[in-house]
């Protein structure tokens, strides 16, 4: 089917469902029934994945489901004995249908958002933007058919009444999530994200004690590059730092063995995976996905040192103490075509940079990194790892006042 038909097709099924949206406002909900999604239903992970574990755990007069739409998540967390249900099964829709309140990391699709209408939508967001998001997004704003369905409630956050909070780690994004949302500033909830928990742990993924056995305790280097829009509406080929930007492989070999370093290369869920990178630069480098770790924010615990662009886990890494070298290496090009950002890249974004891989390998030879130390002050107000716990006493102070 044509992109062409398939809107008419979206377009027809949005109308046909309006009345059914509009009737669910009479359900009555319960703010003991929690729902929980993460990434359209694709994956448990992030901020959402943290909360519902803090409740599972500490809080058992609350039942607390999680929605999915993979069947290994399914069976993964049956058989671990946690409450879980299919995104479009029965029991997923009358779960959405009678819950209080829906935790969610990406949008309204990370649950089923055909039947949501009257639920308390908090949202914990997948990261702290730096690049322009929702209704600042430049393409965003020309995309004539999204614009058309999401005059829907159930395709719009903002004709929704939601999110009932948002989640930021300071007041430094209330403008930003003002616009890109159509929120109030009283919607936001600065309670720090609830996935950077994680690094107050001790607990250690096998991966990385591998890594450290294999190598005789490395210094650990991971690499995270945001994605391009280019490459998703336009088609092209996914971002691939390694096919340019005077990338040398046989010098980039030689520097992990002399330094002693183990590379790992994450790149953006929306690009397509490199796979045939890891057996071209050795033992010594790794290119990640989701199979080889239990939390990616608990393998990020463990890293070293962070090279990143224009990512959200810039912010992440502040609270880890450790150095970050920033690699805008397509800066203009990013800007041009992609994005643009709420700060000042060169003012507000601390950290040695590097324009091409000539001055990210100078860098990592002379050590000249460094933690970002006014960064962390300025961008964070919490720095304690009880974010979770904030979010889920804000929603059950919240939730006590509607039988009161």
């Amino acid at each position: 089917m044509d992109i062409n038909n398939l809107f008419i097709v979206n377009l027809f099924r949005d109308i046909i469902h309006l009345p059914v949206w509009y009737l669910q406002k009479k359900n009555k909900r319960d703010p003991k029934l929690w729902i929980f999604g993460s990434w359209v239903g694709n994956s448990y992970s992030d901020n959402s994945r943290i909360v519902y574990e803090y409740v599972i755990e500490n809080y058992k007069d609350i039942k607390a489901v999680w929605l999915t739409n993979s069947p290994a998540v399914y069976s993964k967390l049956s058989e671990s004995g946690k409450s879980v249900a299919m995104i479009n099964s029965k029991k997923g829709i009358d779960y959405c249908k009678k819950a209080g309140y829906a935790f969610l990391t990406q949008g309204l699709r990370d649950v089923n958002h055909w039947y949501i209408n009257g639920i308390k939508q908090i949202w914990l967001w997948h990261g702290m933007p730096l690049k322009k998001v929702g209704f600042d997004h430049h393409l965003y704003r020309n995309a004539i058919k999204d614009r058309i369905r999401e005059l829907f409630p159930f395709n719009n956050h903002a004709k929704s009444d939601n999110p009932y909070f948002f989640v930021s780690i300071s007041d430094k994004w209330n403008s930003a999530f003002k616009t890109a949302f159509h929120i109030n500033e009283d919607k936001i909830l600065i309670s720090g994200l609830p996935r950077n928990d994680t690094f107050f742990e001790k607990s250690e993924e096998s991966l990385i004690t591998n890594i450290n056995h294999s190598f005789g305790n490395p210094v650990k280097v991971l690499y995270m590059p945001t994605f391009r829009d280019y490459s998703q509406l336009y088609g092209e080929e996914p971002f691939n730092p390694f096919g340019g930007f005077g990338f040398n492989s046989d010098e980039f070999r030689e520097l992990l063995e002399k330094e002693n370093l183990f590379f790992m290369y994450k790149g953006h869920y929306v690009d397509l995976k490199i796979s045939k990178l890891k057996q071209d630069f050795g033992n010594r480098f790794l290119v990640l996905d989701d199979s080889m770790y239990n939390d990616m924010y608990s393998l990020i615990k463990d890293v070293d040192i962070l090279i990143t662009d224009y990512s959200s886990v810039y912010f992440d890494f502040l609270l880890l103490k450790k150095p970050v070298i920033l690699a805008p290496f397509d800066y203009k090009d990013y800007i041009a075509n992609s994005r643009d950002f709420y700060f000042d890249y060169d003012k507000t974004i601390e950290g040695v940079r590097a324009y091409n891989w000539n001055e990210l390998l100078q860098i990592i030879r002379d050590k000249k990194y460094y933690f970002p130390v006014n960064a962390l002050n300025a961008l964070h107000l919490y720095k304690d790892g009880h974010s979770t716990k904030r979010v889920v006493e804000t929603v059950i102070k919240d939730s006590a006042t509607i039988n009161s």
